[in-house]
């Protein structure tokens, strides 16, 4: 003790103000941030630290700051939700934060566990399964894609979901399913534009060809055409069924280009007085005008550009 202090110290709380000595009681906890522990941790002015548990006020702590959804326990929940993206980010978030750790072997576990999610429902061949396989696939494509890899990127999980999702595909085309064919072709993940390189081409465009004629059974005429187009020149009848598809989707109340009221199906424009401008440094651009059907009386806003007049403009600035 200090002699300035002889007769007693003048705490305030864990500090003496006349001689500095600290003592281990009246500790002021302030500027909390978040540890890796999973813990809120305040920092007294002597610099003894304490974990204390969140304080959870509309998904934020209201003392260090942290969201629940950027936190080691919301990550594990929504693993155990089979929401694994959303655990993966979880997972980079908490290392990009004040935090800190490595959390690779957890992220490497989200891609496994996605993978294996996935493939259970595609061995399953359930046309139910078609839009989630689709969108878990495509999380996946994106984990693999964020991962921390030495070299070239590696998508050996997504590759392998697109080559049993193929497997699938010659399985339904070999039952004549085409309604499936149709969804695990739609479900396949955007890496592999390739689809047939595993799948014998005469055997994938048998599969094609059925899809279209399904779609031309269900009245889905755009779909079909887009089907159709996909095949090769050469195979037989697509000429004559890309014909016909293309007839009857011209006069389709559904097709945006159709015009009920001409002889050909096909809009006659005109465009309609007073239009819309922008000066734009002494030239007025763009400007946009409105055509009118004068058949249907359907009207489609346009814009027209002048780029001469903007170069003329512009010319001493290039």
């Amino acid at each position: 003790m200090k002699l300035t202090c002889i007769f007693g110290h003048k705490w305030n709380g864990c500090k003496c103000d006349k001689c500095g000595e600290i003592r281990d009681e009246g500790h002021s906890y302030t500027h909390f941030q978040p540890s890796a522990t999973g813990k809120c941790v305040g920092t007294c002015k002597c610099g003894k630290q304490q974990e204390l548990e969140h304080d959870w006020v509309g998904g934020k702590c209201a003392r260090c700051g942290l969201r629940w959804d950027d936190t080691y326990e919301y990550a594990i929940s929504m693993m155990d939700e089979k929401n694994y993206y959303d655990a993966f980010k979880c997972f980079e978030r908490i290392e990009q934060g004040s935090c800190g750790g490595s959390f690779e072997d957890k992220k490497n576990n989200c891609i496994t566990q996605a993978y294996e999610h996935i493939s259970n429902l595609i061995a399953q061949n359930d046309y139910t399964h078609f839009d989630y396989v689709k969108h878990v696939s495509g999380s996946l494509f994106q984990m693999e894609a964020n991962r921390k890899t030495f070299g070239k990127k590696s998508y050996t999980y997504t590759e392998k979901v697109d080559e049993q999702i193929c497997s699938v595909i010659k399985e339904n085309i070999d039952k004549k399913d085409y309604k499936s064919v149709r969804g695990w072709i739609n479900s396949l993940n955007y890496l592999r534009s390739d689809i047939c390189k595993s799948i014998n081409s005469d055997t994938m465009n048998d599969g094609l060809y059925g899809v279209a004629q399904q779609c031309i059974d269900e009245k889905e005429y755009k779909e079909a055409l887009e089907w159709l187009q996909a095949l090769p020149r050469d195979y037989p009848n697509r000429a004559e069924k890309l014909e016909e598809c293309e007839n009857i989707w011209r006069h389709d109340s559904r097709n945006p280009d159709f015009c009920p009221k001409s002889t050909d199906g096909k809009h006659e424009w005109k465009s309609v007085p007073g239009s819309e401008k922008k000066i734009i440094n002494g030239v007025t651009n763009p400007i946009y005008y409105t055509d009118r059907c004068v058949f249907c009386g359907r009207e489609e806003r346009r814009e027209y550009v002048d780029y001469d007049a903007i170069r003329e403009a512009y010319k001493y600035n290039y």
